[in-house]
């Protein structure tokens, strides 16, 4: 974990040591599509772009009769190179996977059991890059690539692995 948090840490500080000062008098750019990610949120995605820098937000509720679940993404962005039709960037995520349904749980004895409303946490985070490709000049397919790591309530294990998004956006 802590080598984790140090990559993100000198990534940061060398990307802004790297950069003149920023006119932030331009206008940002952006972007509302679909989004499906481990480590960046799946669901309902809106990206805003400014310079270099952008921030991303991914949510979707889903609803069944006694089950509950959203996901919630938050991920910060940063374009390394820009061209005619493809971008490449550099992202940091975090996805939050909640869900809540009745399960039947037994006693401490095994003798007897009752239904009990029980909430599960999916954490997510991840670092890595990914490539903006423009189909059209407002129509914008992502896909990125990254480590990531993963825990969960029901496993405090923490899994690390590859990490994959993808996204298709409208550019306004």
């Amino acid at each position: 974990m802590r080598q984790l948090i140090c990559f993100v840490l000198i990534f940061s500080c060398a990307s802004l040591s790297a950069q003149e000062t920023p006119d932030f008098s331009t206008k940002g750019t952006h972007y509302a599509g679909f989004h499906a990610g481990s480590t960046t949120g799946m669901g309902f995605s809106y990206r805003y772009v400014k310079q270099k820098w952008g921030v991303q937000l991914t949510t979707i509720p889903v609803f069944n009769n006694d089950f509950f679940a959203m996901s919630n993404g938050f991920s910060l962005l940063y374009t390394i190179a820009e061209h005619e039709k493809v971008d490449v960037f550099g992202y940091v995520g975090q996805h939050l996977l909640i869900s809540r349904q009745n399960e039947w749980v037994w006693d401490e004895d095994y003798t007897n059991y009752e239904e009990q409303r029980v909430s599960n946490y999916f954490w997510g985070t991840g670092i890595g890059a990914g490539v903006n490709y423009k189909l059209t000049d407002y129509l914008i397919m992502s896909t990125q690539v990254g480590y990531g790591m993963y825990s969960t309530t029901w496993d405090n294990d923490r899994i690390f692995f590859l990490a994959a998004e993808w996204g298709i956006y409208y550019k306004f």
